[in-house]
C-alpha cells in the first residue's frame, strides 16, 4: 500500500508535470523506439536483379524491284533541229601580251690576237742587231789611240743577208778620226749575226742596217 501511495503522490507532484511535458513534446515513434529493442525495427530486406530487358524486335526487311519507266514516245516538238538550237557565240579572247623573257646576251668575242706587224718584226730584228754590235764594241788599245785619245761617233752602213751573213760594212759619216773609223769597222766585221726572221723584208735577198758607235775616253780600258 505505502508503494501505491508513494506513486500516487509522485504522480500528483512536479515531478509528474516534468513526465508529462516530455511525453507530450517527445513524438510516440521516439518513445516507442527508445522503449523498443532496436533489433525489432532492424528488418533484413533483399532486393533481386531486375530482369533482363526483352531483345529488340527483328525487322523485317522487304525487297524493293525497281519498276520499270514507261517511255513516252518523243513529241514532234521535241525533237532537236538546227533551227532550234541557239548557238551563243562567244567574242574572241584578246591575243595574250608577249612573255618578257631573258634576251641573251650577245656573245663578247675577243678580239683576235694577231702577231706582230712585219714593220714590228723588222724594227725588233733592227735593235737586237744594234744591241749586238755595242755589247761587243771595244776602244782601240793602239799606241796612236792611246796617245791621242780621239772620241766620237761613227755611222756604219752594213749589208746582212737572210741567213745573218755579213755581206758589206762602210762607214756612212766619219768621226773625224781614223782610229775611231777603223775601231768600228773593225767591231762590225767580227760580229755574227742571226738570220732574218721569215716575215721580214719580205722579197729581199739582202738588208741594208744604218748603225751609229760611240767611242769616248771612259770605254777604255
Amino acid at each position: 500500500m505505502d508503494f501505491f501511495y508513494k506513486f500516487r503522490q509522485f504522480l500528483s507532484g512536479p515531478p509528474a508535470v516534468i513526465v508529462a511535458i516530455v511525453i507530450i513534446t517527445t513524438p510516440i515513434s521516439k518513445v516507442v523506439e527508445r522503449m523498443l529493442p532496436k533489433d525489432l525495427f532492424e528488418i533484413p530486406v533483399t532486393l533481386n536483379d531486375p530482369p533482363p530487358p526483352p531483345p529488340p524486335p527483328k525487322l523485317e526487311t522487304q525487297e524493293i524491284k525497281p519498276q520499270p519507266v514507261e517511255q513516252q514516245p518523243m513529241q514532234p516538238a521535241d525533237v532537236i533541229t538546227k533551227d532550234s538550237v541557239v548557238t551563243e557565240v562567244k567574242p574572241a579572247p584578246p591575243p595574250e601580251p608577249p612573255r618578257q623573257t631573258d634576251v641573251p646576251r650577245a656573245i663578247e668575242v675577243p678580239p683576235v690576237r694577231t702577231g706582230p706587224s712585219v714593220g714590228q718584226i723588222q724594227a725588233g730584228y733592227e735593235s737586237i742587231i744594234l744591241g749586238y754590235i755595242e755589247s761587243i764594241k771595244r776602244y782601240p788599245t793602239s799606241r796612236e789611240a792611246r796617245s791621242q785619245r780621239p772620241q766620237g761617233k761613227v755611222a756604219l752602213l752594213l749589208e746582212i743577208g737572210r741567213d745573218g751573213s755579213l755581206k758589206s760594212v762602210s762607214v756612212s759619216r766619219s768621226s773625224d778620226s781614223i782610229i775611231l773609223d777603223n775601231a768600228a769597222l773593225a767591231t762590225a766585221r767580227q760580229g755574227r749575226y742571226p738570220p732574218f726572221p721569215a716575215d721580214a723584208y719580205p722579197g729581199q735577198a739582202t738588208h741594208r742596217f744604218s748603225v751609229t758607235l760611240e767611242f769616248n775616253v771612259q770605254q777604255e780600258n
